[in-house]
């Protein structure tokens, strides 16, 4: 049953779709103006998005204990499942047959997407903020409030690393393109590289604040974002390559498949769009209130989730 207050969110919503605003500029397979082309509602905050593989599906994890999973060209719901508490991520893996979800309630669950099937649970003892499917093999790696990122193989169950220990949360992990190299952001300000076969540390970079979003970008590039900032560096030798100043907090960071344009989402209640070479600000999507992640597809989709418990669909104007 709809309530009053989820269908005056949902009127919200649509009401918006009248007051996107972008900046000039040209994206690389977009055209300038960007149509918004649906809304979905969750019933808390919007934790983070993502598309599949083939950018014809759409997860969502909220506050609300749900991961969603929606048709992004007819709006069908093909997918739910529940925690028993928030879920901080979800997304899917290389291949799009499976999903993975991390939760307040200290476990990362794997799906089979067709079936819904729970394939594999990983318990934790503390809230998991992210975690990561390996672009090669069948590894799974996970961020959690113990301190710890872990590193598991999928179809033994077991870890097949060290726990890679830092001084406090990990609240985000990624595998570079390659497989071989993983990268952290946590809450003892620093961000770092891992060697993924061996647990080894690498690198480590500090900064000024929490790391709340971590990416592997070009060979040898790292994006991070703290405070207002995501900053683009050179991981090896710890060189700092340029800067991109948000105008609140941010939330994530996140680069198109192609690793060509750099998204994210702030406190400012701002999706933004760089390039990632330069730092250049393309784009950017204003919205009523705080965005907690965006995500762009290789079709040249954008989606945003919020903490209005929305989350926003945008497309290519055809025009």
């Amino acid at each position: 049953m709809t309530t009053l207050l989820q269908a005056t969110l949902r009127g919200a919503c649509l009401f918006a779709r009248d007051s996107v605003l972008w900046r000039a500029g040209q994206l690389r397979g977009m055209s300038t103006q960007l149509v918004e082309t649906r809304c979905i509602m969750h019933n808390r905050a919007v934790t983070s998005v993502n598309f599949s593989p083939d950018s014809k599906l759409l997860c969502s994890s909220s506050e609300d204990k749900s991961v969603q999973i929606h048709d992004i060209t007819t709006g069908e719901l093909l997918r739910q499942v529940e925690h028993a508490a928030g879920v901080w991520y979800a997304d899917f893996g290389r291949d799009g047959e499976l999903f993975c979800t991390a939760s307040e309630d200290g476990t990362v669950r794997i799906y089979e997407l067709e079936t819904g099937e729970l394939m594999e649970m990983f318990g934790h003892g503390m809230p998991v903020r992210s975690a990561a499917f390996c672009p090669v093999g069948e590894r799974l790696a996970t961020a959690a409030g113990d301190g710890t990122a872990r590193v598991f193989d999928l179809d033994s169950g077991s870890e097949v690393l060290p726990r890679l220990k830092h001084g406090s949360w990990v609240l985000s992990v990624r595998f570079s393109p390659d497989g071989r190299l993983i990268c952290t952001g946590s809450g003892d300000n620093k961000a770092r590289v891992f060697c993924s076969e061996t647990g080894k540390l690498l690198a480590t970079l500090p900064h000024d604040g929490w790391v709340t979003s971590v990416e592997f970008g070009a060979d040898g590039q790292l994006f991070s974002a703290c405070k207002k900032q995501v900053r683009h560096f050179e991981w090896r030798s710890g060189q700092e390559l340029f800067t991109v100043q948000l105008p609140g907090l941010a939330w994530s960071a996140q680069l198109s498949p192609d690793r060509q344009l750099l998204c994210t989402a702030s406190s400012a209640g701002l999706a933004q769009i760089f390039a990632a070479e330069t730092g250049e600000l393309l784009q950017e999507l204003s919205h009523s209130g705080a965005v907690r992640s965006a995500a762009l597809s290789s079709s040249g989709h954008l989606a945003t989730g919020c903490e209005d418990w929305s989350v926003r669909l945008f497309q290519p104007d055809a025009e």
